[in-house]
């Protein structure tokens, strides 16, 4: 049918017009299933996933992710998607045409000033950069400058009737795309409780896990160090990489959760450094200061200054390294003969690779990874709805 619309010549005659789009349609798809991957599960392997600068976890778990509870990739899949649609019913021998190449035009402008807006925002915001995300941005920008190249066979000049008719095509494609993306899209979090079937209740129930809290110095290899009431019915344990940028946005808002749940609720932390020095699952790259933070953070635990330490270490993150750990845990108030007996102590190094040990077993493979009354939280890593899922439990 397609075939029909337009020669075969003039679709030659266009065929970068209709390349970029579909370019920009398959990046668009792969940042909407990493967006719900981390959502889902808290942790993952995607390629796009390079450091701490280039991160597309740190941006997909932004508030800036998301418009309207939709992903942006979503509407980048029904942006480009209406590109190509536009382009296809332009270069017809319909009677509108016109109007169709006339909305490709200024959807084409405003696209690309709508991600280097969301460039702006990841650079100046998040001060972290998603590659899938700067690769639509590439595409966008390669679309602009070959309209400007080949502008003798698009129409610039303004026209509100033409563009209003034309455009109304894109707005149908955007529509139908996040009404498609509304049916298909995975449910984040756990349901109530009245909502689950005795299945589902029997297979939540096999879900949960024995995680051991040590409450004393003197129990296991040392005490796990917590905020809140040690008798409380929710207790939400973390798995942590000082050097993770995830983890970093992951204690601000447990920060919060502490301020507004005091007592009722535990908030236990456990350590997961991806540093290949202290574990084995890395076989390669990884955290290079991740194990060493984690022994120097227990180290300020055993003068009381565990969360002091923890909230200088991640609030300057970027700038581990030898010299600065040191610098932090001064800051804590340790001397430099604390740090050094610390840092030559195994029982210290004994404690983190038994936290790492007990993550493995309980299936932690990245962080950061919650576990809330001993089953692994899926939900999404954000604030709303951690609250949700802790007042459900506390009523």
């Amino acid at each position: 049918m397609l075939g029909t619309m337009f020669s075969v010549d003039k679709g030659k005659e266009y065929w970068l017009f209709f390349a970029l789009p579909l370019v920009g349609l398959l990046l668009s798809i792969y940042t909407v299933v990493h967006h719900y991957s981390v959502k889902l599960l808290g942790d993952n392997s995607f390629a796009c996933n390079i450091n701490q600068t280039f991160s597309c976890d740190t941006v997909a778990l932004s508030a800036y992710s998301e418009l309207f509870s939709i992903p942006l990739g979503v509407y980048g899949v029904g942006y480009f998607l209406a590109l190509w649609v536009l382009l296809a019913t332009g270069i017809s021998n319909r009677k509108d045409s016109k109007d169709h190449l006339l909305a490709y035009t200024y959807t084409n402008i405003g696209g690309t000033i709508v991600s280097l807006i969301l460039a702006a925002i990841s650079h100046f915001q998040l001060a972290t950069y998603c590659v899938s995300c700067l690769s639509v941005n590439v595409v966008c920008l390669i679309q602009l400058v070959a309209l400007i190249v080949q502008r003798r066979k698009f129409p610039f000049r303004f026209n509100v009737m033409s563009l209003g008719r034309g455009s109304m095509t894109t707005l149908l494609v955007v529509v139908a795309v996040i009404a498609l993306h509304s049916f298909v899209r995975p449910r984040i979090g756990v349901p109530p409780v009245s909502e689950q079937g005795d299945v589902e209740l029997a297979t939540l129930a096999n879900d949960v896990n024995q995680i051991p809290i040590n409450k004393s110095a003197y129990s296991g290899l040392g005490e796990d160090y917590r905020h809140g009431n040690d008798q409380a019915i929710v207790q939400v344990v973390e798995f942590v990489d000082f050097q993770c940028p995830s983890c970093k946005q992951m204690a601000d808002i447990i920060d919060q959760l502490k301020k507004e749940y005091g007592k009722q609720v535990l908030f236990v932390f456990k350590n997961y450094p991806l540093d290949r020095s202290c574990n084995r699952k890395m076989s390669s790259g990884g955290h290079e200061f991740a194990c060493e933070i984690a022994v120097i953070a227990r180290c300020a635990g055993q003068y009381g200054k565990f969360w002091s330490f923890h909230d200088l270490a991640f609030a300057n993150q970027k700038q581990a390294g030898k010299e600065t750990i040191v610098n932090w845990a001064k800051q804590s108030g340790l001397t430099e003969n604390q740090i050094e007996t610390c840092r030559a102590s195994e029982y210290l190094r004994d404690k983190i690779r038994d936290d790492i040990d007990l993550a493995e077993r309980v299936g932690v493979s990245g962080t950061p990874t919650l576990f809330i009354n001993g089953r692994k939280y899926r939900g999404g890593l954000d604030i709303d709805q951690l609250r949700t899922e802790l007042d459900r439990l506390l009523q």
